[in-house]
């Protein structure tokens, strides 16, 4: 079937200029293509039924004349400035998704032409004053290109498949060739392929329009008479495809580069198959003057033509081999004489080898009409062309796309309408504003009273990080940081420059040092007045990190690759812990913790890497899915950002992870939603949202999932603090409420479980608590709401829990005492009263809920603790250690710290010795009677004699206990002569602590009471101090 030209009804645009473009990085699943023309629209058209194609239109600025498409699509436009009022040239970038435009380059001139590499990093335009751009899309440094000067207005602009070269053709006939480096654009050759012409408004001038190989070993250059052929090679010649000597305006080529059109001045397409240069088909467009021209990606085998009429014109079947000549040939006539002499001299003489009167040779005649001697048509191999063969070597998929992701710095956003954000984290904001005229940098901490807003002005920063010791900025080749409370307030801002040619990608501060990272791939480390301290290699491309007190954590490119198609892959990433004692007054500045994988979602890319408020390392991909690093080395996904977006415009930023102080039981997360956008536009009136971290569980919709999310994240809470708590007694506040809240969650789960009768399910949790109150707790439960069949079960397995307990090595729980890091110093244990390990059952296996005789089990419980005793009394240890390195420590395994004191034990030092540990404080003499009196009994029993312990069964029905019958008592005069404060606080609210506390024993209560007191705030503490003083007083 011959090329036809289907007659059009479809209207592009206007009369005028207009251009086709196809997305450079599509995929194959996606047929589509863009068009851009002088009716200020740009038109996205896709093949719906049969040849119909429809558009998605959206308005654009004032259109000059140049589309390109790469994901997002690219116009060359004139647009006003709203505070000037006057007409600006720029480039914009319009959102695939939100169709907003962000400006990315700027002319004086109008722009002529423009592309987008097919990786998305470059952006080359032209302008009608001879000048040619290029810069870096999305890269930190917003506002960086690079200008040539060219010798005529560039009115083609076409980057190579593989991103590394392009090809600019010029109104004065050249063509020029450019190697694409960071740095800006390198001339390799330059070719004169027409001559010179000024009118670039006609449009019949011609376009100069160049098409690439898509394997990048070919390039097409239009010329005054053929296409030619140049090699990518040596950037020379190669050969030249036949046009008749008619002058090629435009080129354009399949996706696979199997086909290659081309589009003369005189209106006739030429179409050829690039394997063997072979001319296909020559298309007559009878006088329609072609602005542009592609390949319709849906269907290679046709054309897509937009006329300067603002039509669209569909050459159908272009790529059928023409076996007819379209020229018409003359008839001859009758009675003409022919000539015979020409004819002979088409078929050949007597004298050459096709011989008619040659009878003698039957097989020379057959072998002339291409058979052999037996009358079979003769096969000859194809002969492959040397440029398929070419083709054929390369490999179907290249790693020439899979280049490291460029280095970013968490919670900071591109430059947009000169205002962005350095950095948004827990601490504050540092917020860039340029201009024209002037550039000014503010930083505004979260909480005022830490410092007031800083304003920096004519100093370009094109990153930084702070928190509320150090503010660190930084250039291209220059740091500047600012202590934010200093000993010499003349000398609390220094500035550093680097060496030559070394260039600064990603900076983070700590609490005393400074981390920088540079393109050499060095890390140097600075303290915060400026000593450098040290100084290290990675040994990959870093992509982000982070900093927490003294942590660093580096996220670099691990150098494996995962491909999921030609287009589709993802980086593998690697995160590296360091702890930096950059003023610990050690030997050792670097110590590197951990280095482990970064899990992120199918086919994303990380976006953000922090910390959490209490020294967690937390990350998010570009699916939105928050993960936090456990102290077990697993990545727990903790919140998915798309849950809460509103749209798909919407973008998820994350600023930090609160989970300390009130966040400590419900953690939550901070974030903002950006509407039509991946990042925030900077402006003081926005309001982030807090709301709690929510695990990607099953049946979110059912009522008992939220209370295992909340025992998930307990959990996760607990071993975390667990590991950076310097020792028990300094956070101990904060472990209680975790203790409670891990408890009230089972209690929950188990009541909601025996409600619905799920038996099986409730007796699950006796398992899943931790120590004999939390087991306690639920068999009492059980005895309240449970049948007496269930309950018996529950009994059983309680039983059978202890007893398997009682037979292995004693293990961690959640309502015990764990091992802790200590901190840099020698210290002496601390012997806990038995009244302490009694309240949160610290391992001791103290009873059993059995119906057997408990003197047995606890003879064996004394036997098991006997060995421990014996080493608690020698034992000290000095470990220089950090309170938060011990989470990320390469070593998993904590260092041993003794069991628990053995409450049973009879020794007399043991009690001596805590008095003399404790802090001489106010609270340290509550407690003082409770002690005295417990060591006065040990005391007055022999040391020889084994005692022998024994206990009650444990009681599940409504009997009262000795305690409970106390709790009716409220006591009358709690101090004999003197009250404290802490007496008259607890006469007042007797009746109410009673009721909250949960213990079976007075001294477990009078602890709690103590906890009670120091939570009251200082006025009502004061009130209750002058009461005190007044009611001495009166007693004196």
């Amino acid at each position: 079937m011959a090329p036809t030209v289907r007659e059009s009804v479809i209207r592009l645009h206007k009369t005028g200029h207009m251009q086709l473009a196809v997305d450079s990085n599509e995929d194959e699943f996606k047929k589509h293509f863009y068009s851009c023309g002088l009716d200020d629209s740009i038109a996205k058209w896709e093949q719906k039924s049969g040849d119909c194609f429809e558009p998605d239109v959206f308005s654009c600025n004032k259109f000059c004349g140049n589309l390109a498409v790469c994901k997002d699509v690219y116009v060359g436009e004139t647009i006003v400035n709203v505070l000037t009022e006057n007409e600006e040239n720029v480039v914009n970038k319009y959102d695939a998704l939100t169709k907003i435009a962000f400006e990315v380059l700027k002319f004086s001139m109008p722009v002529s032409a423009l592309d987008v590499s097919p990786n998305g990093m470059y952006l080359i335009a032209g302008s009608t004053d001879y000048t040619l751009k290029l810069t870096r899309i999305n890269h930190r440094e917003q506002d960086w290109y690079d200008k040539k000067d060219v010798d005529g207005v560039a009115v083609s602009v076409t980057i190579s498949p593989n991103s590394e070269a392009v090809a600019v053709g010029t109104s004065d006939g050249f063509i020029t060739m450019y190697q694409i480096e960071d740095e800006g654009l390198n001339e390799m050759q330059k070719l004169k392929v027409i001559s010179s012409f000024n009118k670039i408004d006609d449009l019949s001038s011609n376009r100069l329009k160049c098409a690439w190989h898509p394997h990048n070993s070919q390039l097409f250059l239009p010329s005054s008479n053929s296409i030619v052929v140049v090699s990518t090679k040596e950037w020379k010649k190669d050969r030249t495809l036949e046009t008749n000597d008619e002058e090629v305006s435009i080129l354009c080529i399949t996706s696979n580069g199997q086909y290659l059109a081309g589009y003369t001045v005189t209106n006739k397409i030429y179409v050829y198959q690039t394997a063997g240069f072979q001319l296909l088909s020559t298309i007559d467009l009878k006088g329609k003057i072609i602005v542009s021209m592609i390949f319709d990606p849906d269907n290679d085998r046709n054309l897509i033509l937009a006329d300067c009429t603002g039509m669209m014109h569909i050459v159908d079947d272009a790529t059928t081999l023409q076996i007819e000549d379209p020229t018409p040939k003359r008839k001859i006539q009758d009675d003409e004489e022919m000539d015979f002499d020409k004819i002979t001299d088409h078929f050949g003489g007597d004298d050459q080898d096709f011989n008619l009167d040659d009878d003698d040779d039957i097989g020379a005649i057959k072998s002339r009409f291409g058979f052999d001697p037996s009358s079979r048509p003769v096969t000859t191999a194809p002969q492959i062309p040397p440029e398929l063969l070419e083709q054929l070597k390369r490999p179907v998929c290249t790693v020439a796309k899979m280049r490291p992701p460029l280095s970013f710095i968490s919670g900071s956003t591109p430059l947009r309408n000169g205002e962005r954000f350095l950095k948004w984290n827990t601490f504050g904001q540092i917020r860039v504003f340029e201009s024209d005229q002037s550039v000014s940098t503010e930083v505004e901490f979260h909480d005022s009273s830490i410092h007031a807003e800083i304003i920096i002005s004519d100093q370009k920063f094109l990153m930084g990080d702070l928190n509320n010791s150090i503010i660190a900025l930084a250039s291209e080749s220059e740091i500047y940081v600012r202590l934010v409370t200093s000993l010499d307030l003349d000398n609390r801002v220094w500035n550093l420059q680097m060496p030559e040619g070394e260039f600064i990608e990603n900076i983070a501060v700590g609490t005393d040092f400074v981390a920088v990272f540079t393109r050499e791939r060095y890390v140097r480390i600075f303290t915060a007045s400026g000593t450098q301290r040290a100084i290290f290699s990675v040994e990959t491309p870093v992509v982000t990190m982070a900093a927490y007190e003294n942590m660093l954590a580096i996220a670099t490119v691990s150098g494996g690759v995962i491909v999921h198609s030609a287009e589709a892959f993802e980086h593998q990433l690697h995160l590296d812990m360091y702890e930096i004692n950059a003023l610990g007054g050690r030997l050792q500045v670097l110590r590197k913790l951990r280095s482990s994988a970064i899990a992120l979602s199918p086919e994303s890319s990380i976006k953000w890497l922090s910390f959490t408020s209490s020294g967690q390392v937390c990350a998010m991909d570009s699916d939105f899915v928050v993960r936090l690093l456990s102290p077990s080395d697993f990545w727990v996904p903790i919140f998915e950002g798309s849950t809460v977006l509103k749209s798909e415009t919407y973008g998820f930023w994350p600023i930090a992870v609160l989970d300390t102080s009130v966040h400590l039981t419900e953690p939550k997360i901070r974030y903002l939603l950006c509407k039509g956008g991946e990042f925030p536009l900077p402006s003081k009136n926005l309001a982030p949202t807090t709301i709690g971290l929510s695990v990607p569980l099953c049946n979110k919709e059912v009522t008992k999932t939220k209370d295992e999310n909340d025992l998930i994240l307990t959990d996760l809470m607990f071993s975390a603090k667990q590991l950076t708590s310097e020792n028990m007694t300094a956070d101990r506040e904060e472990m209680d409420k975790l203790v409670k809240k891990h408890l009230q969650i089972v209690l929950k789960l188990f009541s909601n479980a025996v409600v619905a009768k799920k038996d099986n399910r409730a007796a699950e949790f006796i398992d899943i608590t931790h120590g004999q109150m939390g087991v306690n707790k639920i068999c009492t439960f059980a005895g309240k709401i449970a049948n007496k069949g269930l309950f018996d079960k529950l009994t059983k397995v309680a039983e059978k829990r202890f007893t398997i307990d009682s037979n292995k090595p004693s293990t961690h729980s959640l309502y015990s005492h764990h091992d802790t890091i200590p901190s840099k110093r020698t210290i002496k244990r601390k012997i806990v009263s038995t009244h302490q390990q009694n309240e949160y059952d610290y391992g001791i296996k103290s009873s059993k809920i059995t119906r057997k005789s408990v003197e047995e089990s606890q003879d064996i419980l004394i036997e098991s603790q006997m060995e421990t005793d014996e080493r608690e009394e020698s034992e000290s240890f000095s470990v220089a250690l950090n309170d938060s390195s011990a989470m990320y420590s390469l070593n998993e395994s904590r260092l041993s710290v003794s069991s628990p004191c053995n409450p049973f034990k009879k020794s007399e030092t043991q009690f001596s010795t805590a008095s003399t540990i404790e802090s001489q404080d106010f609270f340290s003499t509550l407690t003082s009677s409770v002690r005295s009196s417990v060591s006065s009994e040990i005391s007055s029993k022999p040391q020889g004699k084994k005692v022998k312990i024994t206990q009650s069964k444990l009681a599940f029905g409504t009997k009262k206990t000795p305690f409970e019958t106390s709790k009716e008592n409220v006591p009358q005069s709690i101090s004999s002569s003197k009250p404290t404060a802490f007496d008259l606080w607890r006469k007042e609210n007797d009746s109410r602590l009673h009721d909250e506390y949960e213990g079976e024993d007075e001294k477990g209560f009078m602890q709690f009471a103590i906890k009670q007191f120091r939570l009251i705030d200082k006025e009502e503490k004061s009130k209750y101090k002058e009461m005190a003083e007044e009611a001495a007083a009166a007693t004196f």
